[in-house]
């Protein structure tokens, strides 16, 4: 998840990019939704960052 999700951003930044000097709506919309969903990918594909004191096996 993390490489999709990393190329996600990467062609959305990409496409942002491109699109901004023709103006073209449906251009910049699909790449915030690339970059959004790389994000999403990107924060998911990290470490558990919970701190529990009772590891889930124990519960």
């Amino acid at each position: 998840m993390r490489v999709v999700g990393g190329v996600a951003v990467i062609f959305g930044l990409l496409g942002i990019f491109g699109t901004l000097a023709e103006g073209n709506l449906f251009g910049i919309v699909f790449s915030l939704v690339l970059i959004a969903g790389g994000v999403f990918l990107l924060k998911r594909s990290g470490p558990d960052r919970r701190t529990d004191s009772v590891p889930r096996a124990a519960r």
